[in-house]
């Protein structure tokens, strides 16, 4: 960087001193080139002035062979364009690139563009595209050549490209890949990663490295490697680390004093100094500032004494104690009645009184310590590098050596060793514990609960089970390890609620889109593959004879009032499938549209074939609905019966008993009705027999006369072409057809009747109306006898009260008004009434006179 400003500034003074136009440079592969300006901006030419760069922009840079275009005259963008130096344009304002970043990688230039990277000829070699494998993994590939740059199974987090290097992660740990994908360093041992670049910052010389302490000074450790991944100085005594730019130095911190340490890792000096800060003098000259207790003072950039430190004790007070602080730096403490708890021995105090432990944590040539309130060592400055307090309320120490945790005690016994990347105290009273990305449950001496398996362990405090987690697949172990539900389920969730049903506490699981389901002992009852939803439930729907009314529904899409639902047992055995149901639905709703359409037969066919799947209360009623219309009371009436013997439905029995009393009436009103047609055909058929032994009689006298003459006394010739009306055969002709049309209008064309059983009716309605007329004879005389009154018919109405109507001279199907009203399960019409003759509402056996 620094070059390339120097070249600018060299470029401008010659343009302002001779006024050029035209600024020679050399590209890396030894070729001359002239940046030129041309009427419309700047360009390049080579030696014999062939155009390389047309004279178009606003901005030129060479980098190496690579020629960066930006500010295209009449472009209207800020787009930019790279050319080589064969005049070849590698990247045009059409390809949509905003910005290009150039570094140098093995010593040759290359262009970075977000994902894409071009080498020093402008080539495009990289055209990275990030994916996720199965179990969570992110990997790299090159879609140029189709080919894994980064292999899956190595990180789980995000690819960053920066300074001609991937920078990869893991949970909180981060790494360093090349552009190739090969690895520069691990991302499973610091958490932060910061590149070192050489003094023009076109590239990278190496990368410093760090990792975090969790105890109460936050204090981080801080390391170097080199461009390749070799450790030139271990992050495991360097804390406060602090680069200063001016000088290419830092300052850190060694055992808790100030250190000068150069860019690669060389200790220049150590000083006894709590810190030191780069300044700079009133003559422009570098110097330290230095600080020892209460006092300043001042050290050349060699580490040469400008003014020596002077420092005096001082005390400072606190709510809980006196900080005292002498001319050397070092702290101490006394209590507020000026007892002296810590002698002025340490680089650092803090004071503590949380999670039950009060005392002092203490600090001494970059180890810690622990005294209690009194002032008693529990934990002396030899072991660990930080010491913290265990969350969660016992008296633990997290221990810290080389950034891996161990436990103590109170007592400042070790129980647990410092080998873990973390570790925690959490509801179950148990010490979650990291290894890497794996995790872990120990107790308090070290023993593995939960082996070091998996990726998350999760305490569930309802269920006393924890959920564990292997690459964003989900199991479950019991409180003791054992594996309930192995690591295999994209989600699990306790049914805590149903710990007291049969099977007591379930788990529901889910892979991919399908559910199943476990107990809490690890048994299978319903396995995953088949539903996307299951459900345990204990209410007892109509139709479903479940035991003990617990049963599992289950269902596959989103919407449940659209989907099929299946209900199973315990067991898996099926004890529902609503597709039957929705094909019922079907049958009875085809059996309905017929019967608006008043195809009763097909509508009597549909209902009979819901019915052969299922014993259906509705198929029964709107199958009596349809007998009903056709007037086949008996039928109607058996199917009626059925649906209330079966029907849970109050509404629904009762509108089937309506329709049963009604279907009752009607066959009472047809028994009636054959009744008076047995006396109205027998009375005809006397009739007819009458005419035709009237018939015979003339005929045989009229033949037993004339001799069958066809003249007369006086000589005249008779017309015989009117003979045949004599013919006893024809009278019988005439009856018959009488009798035929009466059939057909009692009947109106429907013929829900034989002829012979009509004409057999007819015969009996006529005697039993003889014999009524004889007792109602045989009755008025007396009364005539009796009361001294007349007995003419036409004093009043004759005959007795009409049994149809009851005497009020109305139909009783539509109750006089010539229609009714049907509403059975969405049959909502108005009906003309078939009983009541003319459909006038007048009673059909009576005529309306309410008297028979």
């Amino acid at each position: 960087m620094k070059t390339q400003v120097m070249l600018i500034i060299l470029c401008a003074y010659h343009m302002c001193i001779f006024g050029q136009d035209r600024i020679e440079f050399k590209f890396d592969n030894g070729t001359i080139g002239y940046q030129v300006k041309g009427d419309d901006g700047w360009g390049v030419e080579d030696r014999q002035g062939k155009i390389i760069v047309p004279k178009i922009y606003g901005k030129l840079n060479c980098y190496g062979n690579l020629i960066y275009c930006e500010e295209k005259k009449n472009s209207g963008n800020n787009k930019c364009e790279l050319y080589n130096t064969l005049g070849e344009r590698k990247i045009s304002e059409e390809d949509g690139c905003r910005n290009l970043n150039f570094v140098k990688s093995n010593g040759k230039w290359i262009a970075i563009n977000g994902w894409n990277i071009y080498d020093e000829n402008g080539n495009m070699i990289y055209k990275y595209k990030e994916l996720k494998d199965a179990l969570g993994f992110n990997y790299l590939i090159n879609e140029l050549t189709d080919t894994i740059v980064i292999e899956p199974g190595k990180y789980m987090g995000n690819f960053k490209i920066k300074n001609g290097i991937i920078l990869t992660s893991n949970g909180t740990k981060v790494g360093i890949c090349n552009l190739d994908g090969t690895t520069v360093i691990p991302a499973n041992m610091f958490q932060s990663i910061i590149t070192c670049d050489n003094e023009q910052g076109n590239e990278i010389r190496g990368f410093y490295v760090s990792y975090s302490l969790s105890g109460p000074r936050h204090y981080q450790y801080y390391g170097f490697y080199d461009r390749k991944g070799i450790c030139i100085f271990p992050a495991d005594k360097y804390t406060d680390l602090c680069y200063y730019f001016d000088n290419g130095m830092y300052t850190a911190k060694e055992n808790d004093k100030a250190i000068v340490i150069d860019s690669i890792g060389n200790v220049k000096f150590k000083t006894k100094y709590n810190s030191l800060k780069l300044k700079e003098d009133e003559h422009g000259k570098m110097f330290y500032e230095t600080y020892l207790g209460n006092g300043k003072g001042k050290i050349s950039e060699n580490g040469d004494l400008i003014e020596e430190v002077k420092s005096t004790t001082y005390e400072k007070q606190s709510s809980k104690c006196i900080w005292i602080i002498d001319s050397e730096g070092l702290v101490g403490a006394k209590s507020l009645s000026g007892k002296i708890l810590i002698p002025c021995e340490y680089d650092g105090l803090i004071h503590t009184d949380q999670y039950f432990i009060n005392g002092f944590f203490l600090y001494k040539n970059g180890r810690a310590g622990f005294a209690d309130s009194n002032g008693k060592i529990i934990i002396p400055c030899e072991k660990y590098n930080e010491i913290s307090l265990l969350k969660g309320g016992n008296k633990y120490f997290v221990v810290e050596y080389m950034g891996r945790k161990g436990l103590c005690d109170e007592n400042g016994n070790e129980l647990i060793k410092p080998i873990y990347d973390d570790i925690k105290y959490e509801w179950d009273e148990k010490i979650h514990a990291h290894v890497g990305n794996m995790e872990g449950i120990i107790d308090e001496g070290g023993n593995i609960i939960v082996p070091f398996e998996y990726t998350k362990v999760v305490y569930d405090q309802n269920t006393g089970n924890y959920e564990v987690e292997i690459l964003h697949k989900k199991g479950v172990c019991n409180g003791k390890g054992q594996i309930i539900i192995p690591a295999c389920y994209t989600k699990i969730q306790s049914s805590y609620y149903l710990k007291n049903g049969p099977l007591g506490l379930t788990y529901t699981v889910k892979d991919g889109k399908t559910e199943g389901i476990y107990t809490n002992d690890g048994k299978m009852i319903f396995p995953t593959g088949l539903f996307e939803h299951l459900y345990i439930d204990n209410f007892h729907f109509w139709g479903l004879p479940v035991k003990d009314e617990w049963y599992i529904k289950a269902w596959s899409g989103n919407d449940i009032e659209k989907a099929d639902l299946f209900y199973y047992d315990f067991n898996g055995n099926l004890l529902y499938d609503s597709r039957e149901d929705k094909l019922v639905d079907e049958y009875i709703e085809q059996g309905r549209v017929e019967s608006r359409n008043n195809n009763y037969k097909k509508a009597i066919y549909y209902f009979n074939k819901a019915i052969e799947i299922k014993q259906d209360d509705r198929a029964y009623y709107n199958l009596g609905v349809a007998y009903y219309k056709m007037r086949k009371y008996k039928d109607a009436i058996s199917n009626l019966n059925s649906c209330s013997r079966i029907s849970k439905s109050q509404l629904m029995k009762e509108q089937a008993s309506n329709l049963i009393f009604e279907c009752e009436q009607c066959l009472q009103q047809k028994r009636e009705r054959r009744a008076n047609l047995w006396l109205e055909m027998l009375g005809t058929a006397l009739s007819a027999a009458s005419v035709v032994i009237q018939t015979n009689n003339a005929l045989n006298n009229y033949n037993s006369n004339s001799a069958a003459s066809t003249t007369n006394e006086f000589g005249l010739k008779r017309n015989t072409s009117l003979d045949y009306l004599l013919d006893p055969r024809y009278a019988m002709m005439q009856v018959q057809r009488e009798n035929w049309n009466e059939y057909l209008q009692t009947t109106n064309g429907g013929q829900t009747m034989t002829y012979e059983e009509w004409y057999a009716l007819k015969a009996q309605a006529w005697a039993e109306s003889k014999k009524v007329e004889s007792d109602s004879s045989k009755s008025s005389s007396a009364s005539s006898h009796t009361n001294g009154q007349s007995t003419d018919s036409s004093s009043g109405s004759s005959g007795r009260q009409c049994r149809v109507c009851l005497g009020n001279g109305k139909c009783r199907t539509c109750n006089g008004k010539g229609w009714y009203f049907d509403n059975t399960f969405g049959i909502g019409r108005e009906y003309i009434c078939p009983n009541c003759h003319n459909h006038n509402g007048r009673c059909a056996s009576c005529g309306g006179s309410g008297r028979r």
